[in-house]
């Protein structure tokens, strides 16, 4: 609440300010601040018998991210209903906000993981302070840069394109591309 309340107040000293742009940084931080994902790898007990089972990491790597993706759908559903509930969201917006939730949750979750993967930590508790929050920052910042670039690009276009249908399809091909990764770039994910 703190982080939308300083966005807001910052657009609004820009100038800058639409219809939803509370409602999509808040559902984008609901999305990035996800600790399963963020934690995905370094707090698994079973990560030295990983290397010795026959286990892929193609598809170790894509179990972890769906795990996160429904510990964080849950988020985002209960963000949603509390939006449409507290706010007059018209039904086809309420939609869009629904579908721009679960597509972020799954982009800002891949991303997670993936950064939990390609930097390791070996924490010697998971009660530790700053146990998985590094990946957190680095996913809670993209989400956020790309919030902010599509509200400015929205409010640049003098109202010529929604914000809401617009985030949604810029997020849509954000996943695309993380998803084309992951199926064509399978070496990298071998240890």
């Amino acid at each position: 609440m703190i982080l939308c309340r300083l966005f807001v107040q910052n657009f609004d000293w820009i100038g800058v300010s639409g219809q939803y742009t509370a409602e999509l940084f808040l559902m984008v931080s609901c999305c990035a601040v996800n600790t399963i994902s963020s934690t995905a790898y370094s707090s698994d007990p079973n990560k030295a018998y990983v290397s010795f089972l026959p286990i892929s990491t193609h598809r170790l790597f894509f179990w972890k991210t769906l795990q996160g993706f429904f510990w964080g759908e849950i988020t985002v559903l209960l963000f949603w209903i509390g939006a449409v509930f507290f706010h007059s969201i018209s039904a086809p917006d309420a939609c869009l906000l629904l579908i721009y939730g679960t597509v972020m949750n799954y982009g800002c979750v891949w991303l997670g993981v993936f950064s939990d993967y390609k930097m390791p930590r070996s924490p010697n508790s998971t009660n530790e302070l700053l146990h998985g929050n590094i990946s957190k920052v680095i996913v809670l910042f993209a989400s956020a840069a790309l919030t902010i670039g599509e509200i400015c690009f929205t409010a640049q276009t003098a109202g010529a394109i929604s914000l809401l249908p617009f985030a949604v399809c810029v997020s849509g091909c954000i996943v695309a591309i993380e998803c084309a990764y992951w199926l064509f770039c399978r070496r990298s994910f071998c240890d």
